[in-house]
């Protein structure tokens, strides 16, 4: 069988895949190019090894929530609690179209002690996070403090959420939390 073409991007979106379903470790660098359709060895073409591929795919993803996800909380001409239910709704429209959970927080509990090159990538996404929800709980009128530790609670509930999707096999628990988020902030006062 020939060896179809491929480029940077593509073996990036498989190395996305395959890190966010079965794991950095597990992952190898040969299945990473029988996915993108490369030898093992042309992806050293690419990236010297697997450690720079997985930085690389964070860094898509991240990318990916710094254009389309986190700047939907700070949209002006939109009110408050709008900003919030559509921030909810990128945030399950990235998610329920994609298997295996959140890459980044996949990689974090798999790597945050193995693989210390991970750390600032994985940090810069979360506090992108949290520094999203505080926005938007601000706005809506808690105290930078108080906008601050239901951010860090908001994302802590994402991701186990994702969690739980990925361990009872559905996509529920993600939904029930994303409705829960958009509420927490006029429950708490």
């Amino acid at each position: 069988m020939p060896v179809q073409k491929s480029d940077e991007e593509t073996v990036v979106f498989c190395a996305i895949d395959l890190f966010r379903r079965h794991g950095y470790h597990k992952t190898t660098m040969a299945e990473l190019g029988t996915a993108s359709g490369l030898l093992k060895g042309s992806l050293y073409h690419y990236f010297p090894g697997k450690e720079q591929l997985a930085i690389r795919a964070m860094e898509t993803v991240h990318g990916h929530f710094r254009t389309y996800v986190f700047p939907l909380v700070s949209d002006p001409t939109v009110m408050p609690a709008d900003r919030l239910k559509n921030f909810a709704d990128a945030v399950l429209q990235y998610f329920d179209s994609r298997e295996g959970g959140c890459l980044i927080g996949n990689l974090a509990l798999e790597t945050i002690d193995s693989v210390g090159e991970f750390r600032p990538a994985i940090q810069s996404y979360f506090s992108d996070w949290v520094n999203s929800y505080a926005t938007i709980y601000q706005a809506l009128g808690l105290a930078r403090r108080q906008a601050l530790t239901k951010a860090r609670e908001a994302v802590a509930l994402i991701q186990g959420a994702l969690m739980m999707n990925r361990i009872f096999g559905n996509k529920e628990t993600l939904r029930e939390a994303l409705t829960h988020l958009a509420q927490w902030p006029m429950m708490s006062g």
